[in-house]
């Protein structure tokens, strides 16, 4: 855990209310959406990497027809957004 249970359920549902905001924004109405924030409840994968904290990292959105049928969708991985390693910088040497 990089930080906190509170921390990271309270980022979950900043994430999840600004997906929602932006869908009602471009017209989607708000009965229409349901949401829930997990912070670190449901990770999609184990392990420590950044590529497996970039997968964990994120919103999922379910397609439903009116009839309860659910729309199938793809994982797309081409695009994660991968944190930067943060390496400490040494003091230089003096000549």
């Amino acid at each position: 855990m990089r930080a906190s249970e509170a921390y990271n359920q309270a980022l979950s549902e900043r994430r999840v209310n600004a997906v929602r905001d932006y869908l009602a924004a471009r017209g989607v109405s708000v009965e229409r959406l349901e949401t829930d924030a997990r912070g670190e409840l449901q990770p999609l994968v184990a392990g420590g990497s950044a590529r497996d904290h970039a997968r964990n990292r994120r919103v999922e959105l379910r397609y439903v027809l009116c009839d309860g049928t659910e729309i199938p969708l793809s994982e797309e991985l081409s695009d994660l957004q991968l944190e930067a390693i943060r390496r400490r910088q040494l003091p230089r040497e003096k000549d």
